[in-house]
């Protein structure tokens, strides 16, 4: 395990910095790196903007060099918590070394998104950090222990001491995810009903699980993550949404690795039988469905949220994992064990040097990016080539800049730059002009409005919020862009104001790999437009009241463009076919 941890700390110095990682970065040049800074970040955060543990913790992975120390720890720590949860106890008989073996194995070949999960922080510290302190607080529940207490010795000072602690746990554990407070407290529930004598700790550790589960939903950075896309959709519209083919294809993730889970059982259970493979008295594990119930409830609530993904269903695979991890120490204890240990060491290795190779790869093109960034003078736009693994994949994460929005939001906000050009890519297609009357020019200069266009119009209206006295009328308009189609209409992002009525809305609805648009207050429109820049724009047809087909010809980035007789909006942009 020290090898493995030695690997790992080598290729999270290796990790460069990524997508949502530069708003760290920037964090950390304008305040430092101070405690005052830190809890100003938690503040930040939890009012306007992701208001996770992981996220506040993140800050200290960007403190070099406790990325390197930390985050490691904390990917071994959850292989540690996985094999004490499988065995029941703590590994440090004879034989544990293969047997975490065999389990780090295991989290390699079934976590989703491994590369970006292990070695992409702002994954990591949403996904990893927070799965480390649920697997800790659900620990005693599972029976490891009998009574926390006796971890400090007897007498009420200790039973309190335990009760506070789990309280404390358990409020942590529920500022983890969106989707995993309601599984892990039903887990908790259970073993609580099922316990032969119930503690003061079982019910505070419920009892902060809950609070921080409460905490976390009711944060008002919650109704500002993703543009406010979690006030537009309940739980119940993002399921219906997608509808069935829709959800079937977020399940791929999970389903590939129950998939692999099965496979790994059935193997195991055949050598086990075929040498005749004894039970070990020294293991005892749970009965498999404590473990899978958990899980299917894990990914089932992954798919309530407005955002889908492979992370999402990080906890549930490696819960759904303990139930299987018994059937493969089966496999150990006879002679066709080695082969057993040889695969768990072929796998390790295996992904040793696959990852080897293409951190060291991002990290130094990372690092002659970073240095030319650095060097170009202030105000103006270089050119950087793109990186060599630019497309996202299981290992990567691809290149961050392929994100007009991102990077010219790096360009500004961390190195001081107008804009950054990827060579072989569009260069940020356009910019955004706020109109208020009466005029405002305090208010109106020095705003950066997100490319995004859902950012730009939570942020207009932000603006709009601030603002004393309000305006009469204020208008966000796109200028340095513009479409044939549009015929001298102006592009509107949002208006707001006497007379003016608001800008159309759009929402994208996903059936299977079937996509179409939902424009709001479409009574008006007379013609919609789909366009990629640098490209001619094309017609986009009605297929039903208020609804569009979405033509994805390819991955790119789509602008959608909804017209009146004099005015066209901005409907839809920053959507990546490939997603």
């Amino acid at each position: 395990m020290l090898a493995i941890w030695i690997g790992l700390a080598i290729l999270t110095a290796w990790e460069p910095v990524l997508g949502d990682g530069w708003d760290y970065v920037a964090w950390i040049d304008a305040h430092g790196a101070s405690p005052r800074s830190f809890l100003d970040f938690c503040s930040w955060s939890y009012r306007e903007d992701n208001p996770r543990l992981g996220q506040m913790l993140g800050f200290f992975t960007y403190v070099e060099p406790l990325h390197m120390v930390l985050t490691p720890l904390v990917e071994l720590g959850v292989v540690v918590a996985l094999f004490v949860l499988a065995a029941g106890r703590l590994p440090a008989q004879r034989g544990d070394g293969a047997r975490l073996l065999v389990v780090t194995a295991i989290v390699l070949l079934v976590t989703p998104q491994i590369g970006l999960i292990l070695f992409y922080r702002p994954f990591t510290v949403n996904y990893v950090y927070p799965l480390l302190i649920q697997l800790v607080w659900a620990l005693p529940y599972r029976g490891t222990v009998s009574t926390l207490s006796t971890l400090a010795g007897p007498g009420l000072a200790a039973a309190a001491a335990a009760t506070g602690g789990m309280l404390v746990l358990g409020f942590a554990a529920g500022m983890g995810n969106e989707h995993t407070g309601i599984p892990w407290l039903g887990f908790g529930a259970v073993a609580f009903l099922r316990a032969p004598r119930r503690r003061p700790w079982m019910v505070s550790g419920l009892i902060g699980m809950a609070a921080g589960y409460a905490a976390l939903l009711l944060a008002p950075g919650q109704g500002r993550r993703y543009a406010g896309l979690g006030h537009d959709y309940s739980p119940l519209d993002a399921v219906l949404a997608r509808d069935i083919g829709g959800n079937l294809v977020a399940l791929a993730a999970p389903a590939l690795a129950a998939a692999t889970l099965l496979a790994l059982a059935g193997v195991s259970m055949w050598i086990a039988r075929r040498t005749a493979a004894e039970p070990d008295d020294s293991l005892r594990p749970l009965p498999a469905r404590w473990w899978l119930a958990t899980a299917a409830a894990l990914s089932a609530f992954g798919l309530l949220g407005p955002k889908l993904g492979g992370r999402l269903h990080v906890a549930a695979t490696l819960v759904a994992a303990i139930a299987v991890v018994p059937l493969v120490w089966r496999a150990l204890a006879h002679r066709r064990g080695a082969w057993v240990r040889g695969v768990a060491i072929a796998v390790i290795a295996g992904h040793a040097l696959l990852f080897g190779h293409l951190y060291w790869r991002a990290h130094r093109e990372c690092e002659a990016r970073y240095r030319l960034l650095a060097a170009a003078p202030k105000g103006s736009t270089p050119e950087v080539v793109p990186l060599t693994d630019i497309k996202p994949t299981r290992w990567f994460r691809g290149d961050d800049f392929r994100s007009p929005d991102l990077r010219r939001r790096v360009a500004r906000r961390n190195y001081g730059l107008k804009d950054i050009v990827v060579r072989g890519l569009p260069a940020t297609p356009w910019d955004y002009a706020l109109e208020l009357s009466p005029p405002a020019a305090a208010l109106a200069t020095g705003l950066e409005f997100p490319l995004d266009i859902a950012k730009a119009r939570q942020m207009f209206t932000d603006v709009l919020a601030r603002t004393t006295p309000q305006p009469e009328r204020a208008v966000l308009s796109v200028v340095g862009w513009s479409l044939p189609e549009q015929r001298d209409r102006p592009l509107i992002v949002d208006r707001a104001g006497a007379g003016l009525t608001p800008a159309p809305r759009a929402r994208l609805s996903w059936d299977g790999l079937d996509r179409s648009v939902r424009i709001s207050d479409d009574r008006d429109v007379t013609d919609v437009w789909i366009a990629i820049p640098g490209e001619p724009a094309r017609p986009v047809a009605r297929s039903g009241p208020g609804r569009f087909q979405f033509p994805v010809w390819r991955a790119s980035t789509y602008t959608l463009v909804a017209c009146t007789v004099d005015t066209c909006f901005l409907v839809l942009a920053q959507y990546d076919g490939a997603t």
